[in-house]
Parts: structure tokens; C-alpha cells; sequence
């Protein structure tokens, strides 16, 4: 009951604090989700010890996305001068460990890690130094998808209406579809579209570009990412012989690491699909990557002379 008690204040705590949130569509106040997918929340710690004496670091590592996050890794992997007493993984105890691991975080679930830690005696450390700098790393598995869902029109439809819809998954990557048939102007009150929908036999170019959005903070950082998967699911286009910078397979296009962010966009050519029937029909480029996403939080601690 009190484990509950304390799990539905942290969540509490997430939709009043986190940033670039998104809601779940519906306009019924549905859940919060916040790109960064997995946060150190009710984070605390004890940073001015003297010699000899206990500390801990202690937080619940929260879940923020609408999807589970999987193969979740929790390291203290730089202790610095200090003894790792024990960590205690959502009320598992480990004795002399410096790691959690859970095979998966449901959605806006949250898991309590507890690391005690140990300063050195005087004698183990000498002389004493401004600070001590400790790190500690959450890794974890995700995924995310970005889809741009347009209009083919027939050589014999015109049209005024702007109806193409971009849409992303929240999570630490993001993935932008930039398609050549979007026409858009600048004004005073900002940008105007003026088409947005392709045309059918008519090749376009389409930029792929990915971006880490994750933001938790000065005191972290974000090592290398790479994409270990990446495909692009076509609907109603298609490669035909025209360039590009992915791989045809037979469920569309895929590419192999890469590496986030882009340094330029990815390109290819696509035709929309041709001798329509209809007036117009729907066109989609999906895109399904899965990471492995990890962050590192330093924390700062000042040992102290009795």
C-alpha cells in the first residue's frame, strides 16, 4: 500500500515537472508522455560527507513514453574513491554489486534503485581534493516510429485542401520525413502551405534526418547512438530505378546503423503509383527504428575532515 502511495506521487510529479510532453489524442486528459522515455525521478543524495561515512543515491527510474522500454541497465561504473556498499534494485538487495538490471519498465511504471556508497577513511585518501566526480549510466532498448501520411492525386484532380499529417512517437529520437511535394511559404504569421500532396507517375525527393531530443539536464550526458534497425514502409510509392540512399527489400527500404544525429539528411527519389482509377488515393512513408538509448549522470561530492 505505501509502495503504491509513493509510485502515484512520482507520477504526479512527472506531469506537473517534465518537459515536451505530448498527450494521448484523445483531449480527455489521458496520459503525459515526455521524450525523454526514462528519468531519474525524486532523485536525492547526500553530497558533502566526511571520511568514513555512508551516502546513497537514491531516485525512481521512471518510465515517460507510451511504450514499454526494454532491457533496462543501471550502473554506478565510476565510484571514484568511494566503496560501493550495496545497491538495492526495487527492494532487492544486492551486497557489493554496482548494478540493476530489469528485463523491461511498463509504460509510466516507475522502479526505486538505491546506491549506498562509502568514503574512504583519511588515511586511504591523502590529501583531500575539491570534489569527487562519480557517474553513473542507465542504458535501455527502444523504439519509435515517424510516418508522413499524404494525397496522390490524378493528372485529372485539382485540389486546394492541405491534408498531409506528420506524426512521431514521443522518445529520445526522433526521426524527420521531409517530402519534396510539400510547398510552403513564409509570411508574417509564420509558414503557409500551399500543396501538399503528390502527384500521380510524378517522382519526388524524400530527406531523412534523426535527431536525439532527449534533455534531462546540465549534469548529464549522451553517449553515441546508433540505429540498429531502420526500415521504411511504402504505401502506394515506390523506388522503381530511381537513386537512393537505402536499400530495397521486399517490404520496402532499410538502411543499417546509422548514426544519430545526421550529420546531413538521407535522400531518395520515389514515384507515386500511376494510371489512377480514382481521383486520389492515399500515400504513406513509415518509418520503425529500434535503439539502444543510454545517458550518463554525474554527480559531484565533497568529502569533508572531521
Amino acid at each position: 500500500m505505501r509502495k503504491n502511495i509513493v509510485l502515484l506521487l512520482v507520477l504526479i510529479v512527472i506531469v506537473l515537472f517534465s518537459g515536451c510532453v505530448n498527450q494521448d489524442g484523445t483531449g480527455n486528459g489521458g496520459p503525459v508522455y515526455s521524450d525523454n522515455a526514462l528519468a531519474l525521478v525524486d532523485y536525492k543524495t547526500k553530497i558533502n560527507v566526511y571520511h568514513n561515512e555512508e551516502t546513497s543515491i537514491e531516485f525512481w527510474l521512471t518510465n515517460q513514453v507510451e511504450y514499454d522500454v526494454n532491457n533496462v541497465n543501471v550502473k554506478l561504473f565510476n565510484p571514484n574513491v568511494f566503496t560501493v556498499k550495496k545497491i538495492i534494485c526495487d527492494e532487492l538487495e544486492n551486497e557489493g554489486r554496482d548494478s540493476c538490471h530489469f528485463d523491461k519498465i511498463p509504460t509510466t511504471e516507475a522502479r526505486r534503485v538505491q546506491i549506498f556508497l562509502k568514503a574512504p577513511s583519511k588515511e586511504d585518501i591523502g590529501t583531500l581534493e575539491d570534489s569527487y566526480k562519480v557517474d553513473l549510466s542507465v542504458k535501455y532498448d527502444y523504439y519509435g516510429e515517424s510516418a508522413c501520411y499524404f494525397r496522390i492525386l490524378s493528372l485529372r484532380k485539382e485540389s486546394t485542401k492541405t491534408k498531409m499529417q506528420l506524426t512521431q512517437t514521443t522518445g529520445p529520437v526522433y526521426v524527420k520525413i521531409e517530402s519534396g511535394f510539400l510547398v510552403q511559404e513564409k509570411t508574417d504569421e509564420g509558414t503557409r502551405t500551399i500543396s501538399d500532396w503528390a502527384v500521380e507517375g510524378r517522382p519526388f525527393n524524400v530527406k531523412i534526418s534523426t535527431e536525439n531530443v532527449g534533455s534531462l539536464g546540465p549534469d548529464y550526458e549522451f553517449p553515441e547512438i546508433t540505429l540498429s534497425s531502420f526500415n521504411i514502409f511504402l504505401e502506394n510509392v515506390a523506388l522503381d530505378d530511381n537513386p537512393c540512399e537505402f536499400t530495397l527489400t521486399d517490404d520496402g527500404l532499410t538502411k543499417a546503423n546509422i548514426i544519430i544525429p545526421t550529420k546531413k539528411p538521407l535522400t531518395c527519389i520515389l514515384t507515386p503509383k500511376k494510371d489512377l482509377t480514382k481521383p486520389e488515393i492515399p500515400g504513406v512513408i513509415r518509418a520503425q527504428y529500434y535503439y539502444t538509448y543510454e545517458f550518463i549522470k554525474t554527480e559531484t561530492f565533497k568529502i569533508e575532515s572531521l
